[in-house]
């Protein structure tokens, strides 16, 4: 296949998953399978504080690409719910750390499964050499996405 034709056939390929996994649907559904109500960012807020956490609420947002007023929202409607906590740091006070909370630990613990149970249904068509090229690909895509999306230095 040309290089034309397969680079459109991966940027159809990409519109396509973004469709499927950004969907109104199919996140309910996933929702529905981990027993969980939460907003896309609201679960993405937290899984990445369970990840990466504690962080400072501008850390969170910077990591995020999130504008702070909205993340310090999102983070609020999550200690609401008595998934995340903040706590004054004791290195400088004037800085509050983001921390899950056992609960949110476990919420997202039920959302991981399900998405890793939702994939596992998806990917289970492709053999073992399928799998691994496909991961390594997707890898590759990513770094180089990410290298795009870096700030230029300048000279």
């Amino acid at each position: 296949m040309p290089r034309e034709s397969s680079r459109d056939a991966v940027h159809r390929a990409l519109d396509e998953l973004h469709r499927l996994t950004s969907s109104r649907r199919s996140y309910a559904r996933l929702m529905e399978s981990a027993g969980v109500e939460l907003t896309r960012t609201s679960a993405d807020v937290l899984a990445h504080v369970c990840d990466a956490g504690p962080l400072s609420m501008g850390a969170l947002a910077v990591s995020l690409h999130q504008d702070p007023g909205a993340c310090a929202r999102y983070v609020a409607g999550l200690e609401d719910a008595g998934l995340l906590q903040r706590v004054k740091s004791e290195q400088d006070g004037r800085v509050s750390l983001v921390y899950a909370t056992p609960a949110g630990r476990a919420v997202n613990t039920r959302v991981q499964r399900a998405e890793t149970e939702q994939l596992e249904q998806a990917l289970c068509a492709l053999d073992d050499q399928e799998l691994e090229t496909c991961a390594a690909t997707l890898e590759q895509l990513i770094t180089h996405l990410h290298s795009l999306n870096e700030p230029a230095v300048s000279r």
